[in-house]
């Protein structure tokens, strides 16, 4: 007996733990990959990625062109840490813990003479730009590496290119949209029976404020479809997208069940970590 395609719908955070990261994250995520018959990138998780993770990790190598020492660099990252900003800490955090896992799997021998420790520390520094800048310029090139086909067009996002300036500096456009009114507004506006049944989910979903912020742009969706949504309410919308979008014979692979198990119960689509796949 033949049996049924593996088909995967890929959220955010499995694009971000293939091509951003170098931890047991990464591994998993590309094991479960291999396993899929068909693994589908939404246009959505792109936008989320370069918003999100990219830009996170585009902060952090520009402090490091900035900074004149690798305590100087410590030392953003502690005043970043004191602020509501706390997803743009978390990544840098990650990201320097995988620089410094990899310094420590190298077997190369170091041999100095005469080197201060202010030399070391201008060294380390130099080794994490390098090490930054290849990752967030390979990975916005590779971004469509891990899927066999791609859904959910987004007609408003045009996706400018990640690229290094004149100064030095990476630059990731702040401005993701090019319109007033999202496209996907007049997609999902004809489905309020799935939009009434995603409102009643996200009572279900974790108390925080980008719960709060989903349940608000599904209610302007769904009792104003006629309204223009903007792109603040397009970004709210988050996992709601992906099951929207999930086609027949797919499920949703991601990290973060939590959030997307309630919404995806309610319009009975299947979501999997990647140890689960």
């Amino acid at each position: 007996m033949t049996s049924s395609p593996v088909n995967a719908v890929l959220d955010t955070t499995i694009l971000v733990d293939a091509l951003l990261k170098s931890d047991e994250k990464a591994k998993a995520a590309k094991s479960a990959l291999k396993k899929c018959d068909n693994t589908i990138i939404h246009s959505y998780a792109i936008k989320e990625f370069k918003r999100g993770a990219l830009k996170n990790y585009s902060y952090l190598y520009n402090k490091t062109k900035l900074v004149t020492s690798y305590s100087a660099l410590l030392a953003v990252l502690s005043k970043l840490s004191a602020t509501p900003q706390k997803n743009k800490t978390s990544t840098a955090l990650e990201a320097l813990r995988d620089f410094h896992s990899g310094i420590e799997k190298k077997t190369d021998k170091l041999k100095f003479t005469n080197v201060t420790y202010a030399d070391l520390s201008n060294i380390l520094l130099d080794q994490m730009r390098l090490w930054l800048k290849a990752k967030i310029l390979r990975a916005w090139k590779n971004r469509y590496k891990y899927g066999n086909s791609r859904i959910g067009d987004l007609s408003c996002f045009k996706e400018p290119d990640v690229f290094e300036a004149d100064n030095g500096l990476i630059e990731v456009s702040n401005r993701f949209c090019s319109v007033a009114d999202c496209c996907l507004r007049q997609k999902y506006i004809g489905r309020s029976q799935d939009l009434e049944k995603l409102l009643k989910a996200c009572k279900n979903l974790p108390k925080k404020r980008e719960s709060e912020k989903r349940y608000q742009s599904i209610r302007r969706l769904e009792r104003t479809p006629k309204r223009d949504m903007p792109e603040e309410h397009c970004i709210a919308l988050g996992d709601a997208v992906f099951v929207l979008d999930c086609p027949a014979g797919a499920f949703v692979m991601t990290t973060n069940l939590q959030d997307f198990e309630p919404l995806a119960e309610a319009l009975e689509i299947d979501v999997k970590a990647p140890n689960a796949v």
